[in-house]
């Protein structure tokens, strides 16, 4: 059984080290770390996985979090009454098992390459970088892939709530009737169907569209870090959870960021 941290409490860097001898990168790991974390060494945990190796060097992932986030993440599901007392094998990061999933669903990669891209796997090295965008219920993360592997992983405090609020305030309904309302009749007007909704439509698709602005401010960030660190334009966004199935949204989207958007 794996389970994953959230991305707010885990950071990653992916190291280039000139070596492939095992115990040299188990020592240059720990050196590498000391000035990269925002953190002290002696107040974290860390592990690595190889993403690809030459023959003088080896490139590392390497995800780290705070001691005193482990214990607390644990307790949850080692609670009998909650999980039935499930004691996890491991702990991943959201940004790894991400990687896992784009690199199964990437047109350029056979499925049996995701666990292990150094040793076979087929990477286009002229494929663009490509955005997850998961929603959740009260958080958002957004993950950057690219080349196979993990680039940028970040959390936002938004998500579905957001909407079911603005639908409540607007309206002033209860929120578990705006729930319903978003569930059963949300949508957003994309600029090309403007023409052809109604004003009540307009006026319910704008009470969306000021809470989604947020998302798609978000969105602009990462596509800013995606343009500063790869030297490349976002060439795919997916999206995923919840409130990505709101009719309209990907559309909106799509016309706001001028990056093909899909349904993960």
């Amino acid at each position: 059984i794996g389970v994953a941290m959230r991305t707010g409490q885990v950071t990653f860097r992916n190291l280039t080290l000139p070596t492939r001898d095992k115990k040299a990168i188990m020592a240059g790991v720990g050196f590498e770390l000391e000035d990269e974390l925002p953190f002290s060494l002696d107040d974290a945990v860390y592990d690595y996985s190889i993403l690809s190796q030459t023959k003088q060097a080896t490139m590392l992932h390497v995800a780290a979090t705070l001691k005193k986030h482990i214990v607390p993440f644990l307790a949850p599901w080692q609670n009998p009454v909650a999980t039935s007392g499930v004691d996890p094998d491991l702990i991943t990061s959201e940004a790894w098992a991400y990687r896992a999933l784009l690199n199964r669903v990437s047109a350029n990669q056979p499925a049996s390459s995701a666990k292990t891209p150094a040793k076979g796997a087929t990477i286009d090295p002229d494929s663009p970088p490509v955005l997850l965008v998961q929603i959740g219920h009260e958080r958002t993360s957004l993950y950057l892939h690219w080349h196979g592997s993990p680039v940028l992983a970040r959390e936002i405090s938004w998500g579905g709530r957001d909407l079911t609020l603005a639908i409540c305030q607007k309206y002033q309904i209860p929120l578990e009737q705006a729930e319903s309302a978003k569930l059963d009749h949300g949508f957003v007007v994309p600029e090309a169907q403007k023409a052809d909704a109604t004003p009540e439509q307009m006026e319910f698709s704008d009470t969306l569209m000021a809470p989604i602005s947020e998302l798609i401010s978000a969105i602009r960030q990462a596509e800013l870090s995606c343009k500063n660190t790869t030297h490349q334009n976002l060439g795919k966004i997916y999206v995923t959870g919840g409130s990505s199935l709101l009719p309209g949204l990907n559309k909106v989207l799509e016309e706001s960021l001028h990056v093909p958007v899909r349904p993960l």
